[in-house]
């Protein structure tokens, strides 16, 4: 995956060879997550174009997708395996599981959106 400044050269921000998806911009534009199955299941991988870090955010049985940022980039929402919303902190890495249902079939493909307060999704 590569990312580049205005008109400037791209920078690759990862090294793997398997698929990455579903990148999601922080609010501040400073950090980005994404999706990586470079484990054989999907996860979600921060990006610090700050440090040139890249740091994984979850783990686990069941793939993780359609990350969103809140609008005060705190927390993380993202579905996992298919069937329950979750909300990751990232600062202390606590993640809740804040709703259960089956989210792969439309309406409900991903999350779509935070309200302004960092409080209610839209999913």
């Amino acid at each position: 995956m590569y990312s580049a400044k205005d008109g400037g050269d791209a920078a690759r921000i990862s090294r793997t060879p398997q698929a990455e998806s579903q990148i999601t911009w922080s609010p501040d534009s400073r950090t980005l997550v994404y999706s990586s199955d470079r484990e054989g299941t999907d996860h979600l991988f921060l990006y610090d174009f700050a440090t040139g870090a890249e740091k994984r955010l979850t783990s686990g049985p069941d793939a993780d997708h359609s990350a969103r940022f809140s609008p005060d980039g705190k927390s993380l929402a993202f579905i996992r395996g298919n069937s329950e919303l979750h909300v990751l902190d990232i600062a202390s890495s606590r993640e809740r599981v804040v709703a259960k249902g089956i989210f792969n079939r439309p309406p409900f493909t991903g999350v779509d959106h935070w309200c302004a307060s960092n409080v209610h999704l839209l999913a």
